[in-house]
């Protein structure tokens, strides 16, 4: 190689967010493993450190070996008067294109490349790390759904797949002693990541997994505790477990879902301000902190009611975790289990709900007042749409301003 050569990084450099430990993988199509149309394999190639600035030395390391053996076979195809076949990668921390996704679409497109279900699932990864697109949590629902999609699948690319083959899919699962409304989440997975292939040019629309569901969601009122329920069932709570009445406190006063009750942190509870902020997290072990992604991927505030600053008083601390679990940082808080306690509280007021029913409890008690609109309903509770917060309309007290005309 003469000096004015310059080695361009090739590939995507990325973190697997199925595995621990933070190992970096360099995805790339590899031209010295050609596939039976003669266009480079994906590989995902374990570079075995955790370090990033390794990992980019390791990386230019490949990309020379690459750059190497494609100025060999531009020499073999000059000769020959062959084309010369390149790879590009899909997205990298180095940047290789101002527009990594447009670069992989347009490659793909030339190569008319359409990957298996198991390569297509690595290049999924590669998309979705760091975590900033899908949360791990939805990650691991979409694992599941692959899974099931290799096993009854009988096609060589993800472009074969048809809607008759969804059909069929449908049909095994069902077998399997699946219900429909389980099915339907399995297929609701995999229209999400076909969704993303299209987009990605790794395969034509329309996408074969947009079909009519089945289940609809149930148009029935929902369920919330009275005012009385609510406060027999948290001072059954505080006299059970810490835990267990901090969480269902900041549910059924703030509305918030279990995973954000418990990924809040003491810092984000205002006490002056009267204000509790609910936010995405990045992990960071030196400080004890989980990831964290919001439902919407959005921040959002909750005025604190002074019965919920009162019952947080005498547990506040500077910092760390409002849940404290036993374990402390061993336990997951993505999907977090109240327990126990929590069924215990529910036999205490002799009534049987879900941990979520608080959450709708703080939303009918807030229509029930007549003093808060649905669209403010809309945003204490963090929904996208005000057809989500529309559930709660029927609450809403009579408007006599219908008789002013």
């Amino acid at each position: 190689m003469s000096g004015t050569d310059k080695i361009v990084p090739l590939g995507a450099l990325r973190r697997r967010p199925d595995e621990k430990g933070g190992t970096w993988y360099l995805y790339f199509y590899d031209p010295r493993k050609p596939d039976a149309n003669g266009n480079g394999l994906l590989r995902g190639l374990s570079l075995r450190t955790t370090d990033y600035n390794k990992a980019v030395k390791e990386r230019l390391g490949v990309s020379a070996e690459i750059a190497s053996f494609n100025r060999r076979k531009k020499k073999v195809s000059s000769d020959t008067g062959a084309p010369d076949v390149q790879s590009v990668g899909i997205g990298s921390h180095v940047t290789v294109s101002p527009d990594s996704d447009k670069a992989f679409r347009k490659e793909s497109k030339r190569k008319n490349a359409s990957p298996t279900l198991d390569e297509f699932w690595e290049m999924y990864l590669a998309w979705a790390a760091p975590g900033d697109k899908v949360s791990r949590h939805t990650l691991s629902s979409y694992n599941t759904a692959m899974n099931k999609a290799k096993k009854y699948l009988e096609v060589k690319t993800i472009a074969e797949v048809t809607p008759a083959h969804v059909h069929d899919l449908m049909r095994c699962l069902e077998m399997e002693g699946l219900k429909v409304s389980g099915v339907d989440n399995y297929l609701a997975g995999l229209q999400g990541m076909f969704s993303t292939a299209i987009k990605l040019g790794l395969r034509p629309g329309p996408n074969p997994f947009k079909i009519t569901r089945r289940v609809k969601p149930k148009d029935n009122p929902v369920r919330f505790l009275t005012k009385e329920q609510l406060k027999k069932l948290l001072d059954a709570c505080r006299e059970l477990d810490r835990n267990t009445f901090l969480a269902a406190a900041l549910a059924g006063h703030a509305g918030l879902r279990l995973g954000e009750t418990a990924n809040q942190r003491w810092e984000d509870i205002d006490f002056q301000a009267e204000v509790i902020t609910i936010k995405c997290r990045q992990a960071n072990k030196a400080k004890g902190i989980q990831e964290f992604r919001t439902k919407n991927g959005k921040f959002r505030t909750v005025p604190m009611k002074k019965v919920l600053a009162d019952m947080l008083m005498p547990y506040r601390k500077a910092e760390g975790y409002v849940i404290e679990p036993a374990n402390g940082d061993k336990t997951g808080r993505l999907n977090y289990n109240m327990g126990r306690p929590w069924y215990n509280a529910q036999w205490a007021i002799g009534t049987r709900l879900r941990f979520h029913d608080l959450r709708h409890t703080f939303a009918s008690h807030a229509a029930q007042s007549g003093k808060v609109s649905l669209y403010q309903i809309k945003e204490w509770l963090g929904h996208s749409s005000i057809d989500t917060t529309e559930i709660y309309a029927h609450l809403l007290p009579h408007d006599d301003s219908i008789n002013a005309f």
